[in-house]
């Protein structure tokens, strides 16, 4: 298992003089990937942007999100850190660390980096809010936390996402008879052996 905690203080590498070409060449990515779906090629443009300047937030974070839809999710969380390294009140980066390890099953650690993130988004009506917001209840089904779930579904943040309402129509059977059967679990004298 590996460790993902982070530290912060004591960096070093922050003194790299800052180069222009990376910005360049995160732009050329960013079109490669939003416009031509060409992930290798924004990839190789990333690797040579975090080469002239291995500090180049965006970079980092685009080069997470291209691996991140790649199922790659180890490498991602790794850019995803070095850009929360960078700046680490950046609720996007914290929403995409949040993310990468509830995907690799680490669901209390990413449900500390999702609280941090929504504690500082500072917008209720902004899709990354929203994304966080859904991501929260994500978490909250893997770490069976099903009244929280039904807590967070039913608050009025809720009616201001479109996506957010169909998820609470979706989870809204499966909820409730999960927290039927967790309720006939606790009470029950039936025990496996």
């Amino acid at each position: 298992m590996q460790n993902y905690h982070i530290l912060l203080s004591n960096r070093t590498d922050n003194k790299i003089p800052y180069d222009l070409r990376s910005e360049v060449l995160f732009r050329e990515a960013e079109d490669c990937f939003c416009y031509f779906y060409k992930t290798k090629a924004a990839l190789k443009k990333l690797g040579k942007a975090l080469e002239y300047y291995p500090n180049h937030f965006k970079s980092l974070m685009l080069k997470g999100d291209i691996l991140f839809s790649e199922g790659n999710y180890d490498e991602a969380l790794k850019n995803y850190i070095k850009a929360l390294e960078l700046k680490p009140e950046n609720s996007k980066s914290l929403g995409s660390v949040a993310n990468c390890l509830n995907e690799l099953k680490f669901f209390k650690d990413a449900k500390m980096f999702c609280d941090k993130a929504r504690g500082l988004c500072q917008f209720e009506n902004d899709d990354l809010y929203s994304s966080l917001y859904e991501l929260q209840i994500k978490i909250s089904m893997n770490l069976k936390e099903y009244s929280k779930v039904k807590n967070l579904l039913n608050t009025r943040t809720v009616n201001t996402h479109d996506n957010l309402i169909v998820l609470k129509r979706i989870l809204s059977k499966t909820l409730n008879s999960k927290m039927e059967l967790q309720k006939r679990l606790k009470t029950t004298t039936l025990r496996a052996i």
